[in-house]
This record gives C-alpha cells, structure tokens and sequence, in this order.
C-alpha cells in the first residue's frame, strides 16, 4: 500500500504515518509500542484544578457579573506565581465549556421610531 493509502486506512495523517514506517525501520517493532504522541504534557493545572479554579468565576457570572479573560488571566497569574500568556487563558475557558456572550447592544424588539422621538423630545427639555 502507498503511504496515502496506510493514511487513510488508519485515520492518520501522511507525515504520521511516513515516521511511523521510519521508525520502524529503524528500531523494529519496539517503535511501535511505545505511546508518545498527544496529552498534555505541560499542562499547568489537572482538569480537575482547573474547575476548581474556575468555579469562583462561575459563582459571579451566575450572580450577572461580566467576566473578563483579563481579570481570570491576573487571577491565574496569582495563583501560578508567574505570568503566562492569554491564550492560555483562552484554551482553558474553551476546554471547561466557556464560551463568549456579550451583552445585547438594544433589545430586538424595541421600537426604533419611538426611541427616536423619546431622544428628540429629551434634547428639546434639556
């Protein structure tokens, strides 16, 4: 079978499998049993840690508070006792379940006539 083939045999990408077969060839079959590819090997916090960390932010989201990855970045700082980068803030939010809602700028159903003729009339007061 060609390399494209293995690939889409097993799921894998070329390049994956091109190394594979090289380290076949070049140690045997200890290559393949050794399992060092994904995880996440340098992770600051266990999954568990981090919704515990997280748990306060939900208690003041929950209460209608906004929350703002920068002031969940200070607290993350604080708590490592180092500084790291925002999208570490970002991919944490996003592998607990985060997402972002903002705040509607206007109601979809206000009246856009009468929010004209209230302004008109409050200028015309002032």
């Amino acid at each position: 079978m060609s390399t494209s083939d293995i690939a889409i045999a097993v799921g894998w990408n070329v390049n994956t499998v091109r190394v594979t077969q090289k380290d076949f060839i070049d140690r045997g079959t200890e290559a393949l049993m050794e399992s060092r590819r994904g995880g996440r090997y340098h992770a600051h916090m266990t999954a568990e840690e981090e919704k515990e960390f997280l748990a306060r932010f939900e208690e003041q989201a929950a209460k209608g508070h906004v929350l703002v990855a920068g002031g969940i970045k200070e607290a993350l700082e604080e708590r490592l006792g180092r500084q790291v980068n925002k999208t570490t803030v970002y991919r944490m939010l996003y592998r607990n379940g985060w997402r972002k809602i903002m705040p509607r700028q206007s109601h979809p159903k206000r009246d856009k006539k009468a929010g004209e003729a209230f302004k008109k009339g409050a200028s015309q007061k002032g």
